[in-house]
Formats: structure tokens, C-alpha cells, sequence
């Protein structure tokens, strides 16, 4: 890094750090961009509760370095409007989820031809909500730009209507993931368990397997119920034959060394509650 880019950083972070100030003061709050809620533990500390960001790094081999007093840094910039705007993109999802999910059999039933039209209406509405708050590829964390990565090899395949909705699935799910590190750890911590062998062998098997291990780790019912939902609607993709090659295909992509936790993930995850992080 040259002398110039050394003071454009610098210049940058002093005028966030106004920004910050200033945020405080205005939000009824009194939090300003920097701030992030810990666990109980780490409100004994001296943090007083919260985490202090003290300085934010860009490497160039991509993501972003979020440091903060005391504690390991995060991968990942937790900026508070992209995480709400993104946690209500979420909520709108799931409560239409929810919905379907839980009609009558018979209605479900009745409705299983139109769950593709369903599916394709919630993937535009969430892109629609969240599209201004894209990040750069690149500045993706590891994890998430390795889920890009598979978005962008599998969509070279694709082409017109198609692809675009590929798109905004990629989109969806990246900036999902990157704004909501509960699922993003998660996600991490249960992906590596995959077994690409009995993946080919029995798709459905497997995944069931994966969800059970996820859903087994929660201390919270809701949370229990919400993996009982998503694995019912792995019964409905397989009546998809083409979406469902492809989703099995996407999980046969993924570099699965690209995904796993190392010690500063843990040390963030453990700050989220209600879940057995098992280290």
C-alpha cells in the first residue's frame, strides 16, 4: 500500500468516526454506526456491553476486517442499516413461508403446482427490498464470496429470464448471509458435516440429516420448528427435478475448506444465544 492509499484510508475512517459521533447524538438510541450488542459475558467486561470498532481493514484478497476492543476481529462490517434492512427482508420472507407452510394438507396439496410461481414472486420481492444494499463481490467474507463463487460458475450455464432470477437468488442469499452472521455461522458450522458420497446417493437423505444436526444444537423451540419447516419444503423441491439437480449440484460446487469456522468466527458466534456452537 502506497503513501496516498495509507491517507485515503485514514481520511476515510476520521470522517466515519465524525459520523459515528454525530449518529449518536441524533438517534434516540444513542447508538451510533459502531456499535454492536454482545453477549452477557462480554457485557461484565469492560466493553459495558458493546463493541467498539476501532479500525476497519479492506485486504485485498477480499472481505473486510471489522476490529474492536478487546475481542478478535470480525469478518464482515456490521453496519446497522444493512442488518435491519436485511432482517425485515428476512421476516416479510419467512412469514409468507410460515403461511403456506401451515395450511391444511389439503390445500397444501391443491397448491403444490403453484409453489414455483410462490417461490419465483418471494425471490423477486426480497430482491426488490435489498438491492441497494448489495456489497462488491470482493468485499464479501471468505464464506460468502466462496457461495458467489458457485453462483457465478453454475449461472455461466444459464441464460435470459433464467439467469437473471439466478442472479437475484445469488443476491438474496449472499447478502443474507453477510448481514446475518446467526445464519451465517450456522451455516458454516453445519455445511463442513456434508458428505458429498451420500449427497449423490440420496440427496434428500443427506440434507435431512444435515437439518436434524442443525435443529438438534438449538435451545430454542421457534428456531426448532423454523429447520421442521424448511426441511418439509426439501419434499416440495423434489418435484422440481431441474431445480432440485441444480440446488445438489450448487452443494456439490462448494469447496467445503472455504466454508469452515476458524477461532475468530467462534468467538463471535458464542455471542449468539440459544444455540450449542459445541467448542
Amino acid at each position: 500500500m502506497d503513501k496516498k492509499e495509507q491517507e485515503e484510508k485514514a481520511l476515510t475512517f476520521e470522517y466515519l468516526q465524525k459520523l459515528n459521533f454525530i449518529l449518536k447524538k441524533i438517534r434516540l438510541n444513542d447508538k451510533g454506526m459502531f456499535e454492536t450488542a454482545t453477549t452477557e459475558e462480554q457485557a461484565e467486561q469492560k466493553t459495558n456491553g458493546k463493541l467498539i470498532v476501532t479500525k476497519v481493514e479492506f485486504p485485498n484478497e477480499g472481505g473486510i476486517f471489522t476490529h474492536f476492543e478487546g475481542v478478535p476481529f470480525m469478518k464482515g462490517y456490521p453496519f446497522g442499516d444493512d442488518v435491519e434492512r436485511v432482517d425485515e427482508a428476512k421476516k416479510m420472507a419467512m412469514r409468507q413461508l410460515w403461511g403456506f407452510y401451515r395450511m391444511p394438507k389439503w390445500k397444501f396439496i391443491f397448491l403444490l403446482p403453484v409453489f414455483g410461481v410462490f417461490t419465483k414472486s418471494l425471490v423477486i420481492s426480497y430482491w426488490e427490498y435489498i438491492k441497494k444494499y448489495r456489497f462488491k463481490p470482493i468485499r464479501y467474507c471468505q464464506a460468502v464470496r466462496e457461495i458467489y463463487t458457485v453462483f457465478l460458475n453454475l449461472g455461466r450455464e444459464l441464460k435470459g429470464e433464467e439467469l437473471e432470477l439466478w442472479e437475484m437468488i445469488r443476491d438474496d442469499v449472499c447478502l443474507t448471509m453477510e448481514s446475518d452472521d446467526a445464519y451465517k455461522f450456522r451455516f458454516q458450522l453445519i455445511i463442513v458435516e456434508l458428505n458429498k458420497d451420500n449427497l449423490k446417493k440420496n440427496p434428500v437423505k443427506e440434507l435431512k440429516r444435515l437439518i436434524k444436526l442443525l435443529s438438534d444444537r438449538e435451545e430454542n423451540v421457534g428456531m426448532k420448528q423454523k429447520w421442521t419447516m424448511i426441511s418439509k419444503y426439501l419434499f416440495l423441491i423434489r418435484f422440481k427435478p431441474k431445480v432440485f439437480k441444480i440446488f445438489i449440484k450448487f452443494l456439490n460446487e462448494m469447496n467445503l475448506d472455504e466454508l469452515k469456522m476458524d477461532e475468530n468466527d467462534l468467538c463471535h458466534a458464542k455471542t449468539k444465544v440459544l444455540f450449542n456452537w459445541g467448542k
